[in-house]
C-alpha cells in the first residue's frame, strides 16, 4: 500500500508580536474546525457562527493552555480576525492542516505528512491584509511513499493584498506537451495519423477504415 505526502514550511517576515498575534487566529480557528471537539460541538448541535463566537467570547480566558494569550491580545479583536479565517476555510477538511510557531524572525508554518496548502494560502492572504506586509510566497513539494510515474511533483503559491495564484508542476508540463500535439489532444492526432495510412490502401474503404 502505497501512502502520499504533501510537504511545506515557509517563513512570515514580521515583527515577533505579529506573528505571536497571528498564530493566536491560528489556534482559534483550529478550536472551531470540526476535528476539535469544540468544533464538533457546535457542528453536531448545527449553531450559527454568531453563536460559535459569541458563546466561546465568554470562556476564552480558560483556553490558556490552548492559545498562546499574551496581555496584549484584545479578546474580541482576536474573535473578529479569528471569524474572517474561519469563513474562508473549508471546514469540511477538518482542521487548518498546518501548524504555527512564533519566532523572533517571524511566523513558522509547516505541517507533518499533508499541509492543506489552500488553507495556508487564506492565512497568508489575511496576514498580508491585516498587517500590511509585502506579498509572499511558499512551495511545496507531493511525492509517494513508492515510486509510482507522475506522482512525484510540487507546487507554488503567490499571495498579493488582492489575490491568491497557485501553480503546480502537473499543470505546466500539461501546458507544454500541448503545443506538441497542436493543442488537440493526443486522441486527435493518433486519429488523424491512422487516417494518413489507410488512405494509402486503395482496397479499404477509407471511411470504414477511419471509424
Amino acid at each position: 500500500m502505497a501512502n502520499y505526502y504533501l510537504e511545506s514550511a515557509t517563513v512570515v517576515a514580521c515583527t515577533a508580536e505579529q506573528a505571536d498575534y497571528a498564530a493566536t487566529v491560528a489556534a482559534i480557528v483550529d478550536l472551531f474546525m470540526p476535528d476539535c471537539a469544540l468544533g464538533e460541538f457546535y457542528e453536531e448541535n448545527r449553531l450559527s457562527d454568531d453563536a460559535l463566537f459569541t458563546g466561546f467570547l465568554g470562556s476564552l480566558e480558560a483556553q490558556d493552555e490552548i492559545l498562546p494569550l499574551s496581555e496584549d491580545h484584545s479578546i474580541p479583536r482576536l474573535l473578529a480576525d479569528a471569524r474572517t479565517l474561519f469563513e474562508r476555510v473549508d471546514h469540511d477538511y477538518g482542521s487548518l492542516g498546518f501548524y504555527t510557531n512564533a519566532e523572533s524572525s517571524g511566523l513558522y508554518i509547516s505541517g507533518e505528512e499533508y499541509v492543506n496548502v489552500d488553507h495556508v494560502g487564506e492565512f497568508l492572504h489575511w496576514m498580508i491584509n491585516r498587517f500590511d506586509l509585502e506579498p509572499l510566497g511558499f512551495t511545496w513539494a507531493s511525492y509517494c511513499s513508492k515510486p509510482r510515474p507522475d506522482e512525484a511533483g510540487g507546487g507554488a503559491c503567490w499571495v498579493t493584498r488582492d489575490e491568491i495564484r497557485f501553480m503546480n508542476s502537473w499543470s505546466w508540463l500539461d501546458e507544454q506537451q500541448r503545443p506538441a500535439t497542436g493543442g488537440r489532444g493526443p486522441g486527435a492526432v493518433i486519429g488523424e495519423t491512422i487516417d494518413r495510412m489507410t488512405a494509402s490502401l486503395p482496397l479499404i474503404n477509407k471511411t470504414e477504415a477511419s471509424i
